[in-house]
């Protein structure tokens, strides 16, 4: 006593029963004590920019140690009826201890050309609660600088005019043009900032002749021209300007700069006597001559076949290269055999190549002279001989020189044949016969030294006195014709680099009117207008180039009676003659 009992729930006390009852903020529910509720509890500390999501009350639990959930407000974006949760208000965001207004970047609207942003292109806007700060701006013109707005201000070089940042433009002074000039066509520009650069772009002061009015030109003024450095003023206007040197009479007005040349047209020559004008040096020469047209024959006329058979034509047997006897080198022309002579009844003739036209020799003498030696059957009759021969259709028909013959391999005759005028044709040809007869036959006969010319009248008389060397080198001379003591003539200059003939020449034609001493004039016909001067002109010089070189001088003759029979060069004594140049 008291009895055993079962354990059970009474909320009475006993000492003699196993009783319980339910703990603190713990109900019996009739079958167990239940943890107590609470409703309606209020949800606490919700911060600033923020609310509940979704409760702003709860019912709590007893848990045994505590009332939950805790009516303390957490942030959860996820909502709850049953918890105090809240979340940011909208553009509030959460920073793991309160609700911050948010934040965004406002890009400003493009500025305009010719501008830089002051201060800033774009800014950060917060959220106030009602509204994004700053608030956005348009992008304007504004010289006050701001963080905080879309302002623009013109760029280097850019000025505001009121609506848009135009380029700032300057005037460019164009440095000073030389004299003699005018401007090509302006003396200042503008210039515009183009973002980078003064456009046009500064120039210097150029000789330009295309017009411009964006850089600095300037040509030459009225009455100058360009030499390739400045603008210098025409030699000449007319002839009369020119004076000063007796061998450029003529002022040559087709070209620019007009100069004082000899020529620039024929018509500035004697064509008479067939002078000519070289339209590259601008001097008269002696051109359309006899002369010339004998040049044109293979070897110019002037055969000794010490370079190969000089474009005649050898016939096999009779005529052909010999080096038994040469009057000069070492070979000659012709037929010789000691031992076994030439054959009996032999007409064979060798002749020049081609045929060639002499028609401007007409009226004059051309002249064929040669040396010859051999020995043949008899010097008294025409049994064996050779002779020249001339012909005017290209060897058609032949005009016959006279038979020459010899017995002496010891000796060389001379031979001088004017031509008939019936060979100075525009077929002429020339050639040598070699004619034996039916009895004795001998060693043969050789010609050499052989030249056919314009045989002039008279040479001219006259002397070339000398050269000088130096930078400012220059010849003299005089020279007249007894043909006709009062024609000017020509004096053709020769002039080699180093004293080497096998350089390409270098050649100038000067005429002979500069007034001599009394002397000259004593040999002249008393005319002392003969004489001749030139100093030599920088492209020669500068064809030559320094160190000694030398020159052969050539007066040219005039004819008697037809002028185109003159033209022959005659070259004066002891040439040539050699100068320096530094």
């Amino acid at each position: 006593v008291p009895a055993d009992s079962a354990t059970t729930y009474n909320a009475s006390a006993s000492s003699t029963e196993c009783r319980y009852k339910c703990a603190l903020n713990y109900t019996w529910n009739s079958s167990i004590c239940a943890a107590d509720t609470k409703n309606g509890q209020n949800c606490t500390g919700l911060p600033a920019n923020a609310f509940w999501n979704t409760a702003s009350s709860i019912t709590q639990t007893w848990n045994g140690t505590d009332w939950a959930p805790s009516t303390t407000g957490t942030f959860n974006s996820t909502p709850s009826t049953t918890e105090c949760v809240f979340k940011c208000n909208v553009n509030y965001s959460w920073n793991g201890s309160a609700c911050i207004a948010d934040t965004k970047t406002f890009n400003c609207a493009s500025k305009p050309a010719g501008s830089d942003w002051n201060t800033v292109s774009s800014y950060t806007q917060t959220w106030s609660g009602t509204e994004w700060l700053p608030a956005e701006t348009a992008t304007a013109y504004n010289t006050d600088a701001s963080t905080s707005e879309c302002r623009y201000k013109c760029a280097l070089n850019y000025t505001w005019n009121g609506s848009i940042c135009a380029a700032d433009t300057k005037t460019f002074n164009c440095a000073s043009k030389p004299a003699g000039t005018d401007w090509n066509t302006v003396s200042n520009y503008t210039q515009t900032w183009n973002g980078t650069a003064w456009s046009p772009a500064d120039s210097t002061t150029t000789y330009n002749e295309t017009p411009d009015t964006n850089s600095c030109r300037f040509k030459c003024t009225t009455d100058y021209f360009w030499d390739g450095s400045s603008c210098k003023t025409h030699e000449c206007a007319q002839n009369s300007d020119c004076t000063a040197d007796y061998n450029k009479p003529v002022c040559d007005t087709s070209v620019n700069p007009r100069k004082c040349v000899m020529c620039f047209t024929d018509s500035n020559c004697n064509t008479a006597i067939g002078e000519r004008c070289d339209t590259g040096l601008k001097q008269c020469w002696s051109g359309l001559t006899c002369q010339n047209a004998v040049w044109s024959l293979p070897n110019s006329g002037s055969y000794n076949w010490d370079n190969g058979n000089q474009s005649w034509l050898g016939t096999g047997n009779y005529w052909g290269r010999e080096t038994y006897r040469a009057r000069s080198a070492s070979y000659s022309w012709g037929y010789y055999d000691a031992d076994y002579y030439y054959s009996s009844n032999i007409d064979e003739t060798s002749r020049i190549s081609g045929y060639y036209d002499l028609t401007a020799c007409t009226g004059c003498t051309v002249q064929a002279s040669f040396y010859y030696t051999g020995w043949v059957e008899s010097t008294s009759s025409d049994f064996d001989y050779i002779q020249a021969r001339c012909s005017g259709d290209n060897g058609s028909n032949w005009n016959n020189d006279s038979t020459l013959k010899t017995q002496t391999w010891s000796t060389w005759s001379n031979r001088t044949w004017n031509m008939p005028a019936g060979c100075i044709t525009n077929k002429f040809t020339f050639g040598m016969r070699f004619r034996s007869d039916g009895s004795n036959v001998e060693d043969g006969m050789l010609i050499d030294d052989l030249v056919i010319t314009n045989a002039a009248s008279t040479a001219p008389n006259g002397n070339f006195d000398g050269i000088t060397s130096g930078s400012d080198s220059y010849l003299w001379g005089w020279t007249c014709d007894p043909n006709d003591y009062n024609a000017a003539l020509l004096v053709h200059l020769v002039f080699y680099k180093n004293g080497n003939t096998g350089n390409t020449p270098v050649t100038r034609w000067i005429r002979a009117v500069v007034q001599r001493e009394q002397a000259v004039g004593d040999v002249c016909g008393g005319n002392r207008n003969h004489g001749f001067q030139y100093s030599l002109d920088p492209e020669l010089k500068a064809a030559l180039g320094s160190g000694t070189h030398s020159i052969y001088a050539y007066g040219i003759d005039v004819a008697a009676s037809t002028g185109l029979c003159g033209g022959k060069f005659y070259s004066f004594s002891s040439m040539p003659r050699t100068f320096t140049l530094p």
